[in-house]
């Protein structure tokens, strides 16, 4: 067996442990059972597909993160799981890289050593990496395997999903908003 075969499996048995869920459900143990998450995953960040979300991200990561939602796809998974993939993902296809100036702090980087294009992007920021890695490779990762599940078009699991999503900045916006108004009633 190869180590990464023996890395999969050891982890495969801890997530079976751990999250034992219907076989129609969806979550981590999904993620982990995929046996062409590698595949998966490098499709996405190489951008083979010409993927809507990986394209917009190139343009202008900060925007992207100004536009940062919450409760993808919470018809089929938890905000719970959704992190909990995130966290994996994170883990297993970024690694922190160094900049060369010793007052910098590190960055997220792509293991693909392929995916150049990203790669140079994410050098640019310390947080673009956070960034793809929550609005890029978690949502397209699920838009894939939850295809595979259910059998429905993508284009029908990402419109399903994005259904539920909420922009966060404009709920905290929301939420000040409330609060200064239930103080003016009280001053008043």
């Amino acid at each position: 067996m190869v180590d990464k075969d023996v890395r999969m499996f050891l982890l495969n048995e801890v997530i079976q442990t751990l999250y034992k869920n219907s076989e129609d459900s969806f979550g981590l143990q999904t993620v982990n059972y995929a046996r062409d998450m590698d595949d998966i995953v490098h499709d996405i960040v190489t951008n083979t597909e010409n993927n809507e979300r990986h394209n917009r991200f190139m343009e202008n990561p900060e925007r992207m993160d100004l536009e940062s939602t919450t409760c993808f796809g919470s018809t089929f998974l938890s905000q719970t799981e959704l992190q909990m993939i995130r966290g994996h993902l994170l883990w297993r296809y970024s690694v922190r890289k160094k900049s060369a100036s010793m007052f910098t702090c590190d960055t997220r980087v792509c293991t693909f050593v392929d995916a150049t294009v990203l790669n140079s992007k994410l050098c640019n920021n310390l947080t673009y990496g956070l960034i793809y890695v929550s609005e890029v490779l978690v949502k397209e990762v699920a838009i894939k395997l939850l295809h595979r599940l259910h059998g429905q078009s993508k284009i029908d699991i990402n419109a399903d999903c994005i259904q539920t999503e909420i922009p966060i900045r404009r709920t905290i916006k929301d939420e000040v908003y409330k609060i200064r108004m239930h103080k003016r009633k009280l001053l008043q």
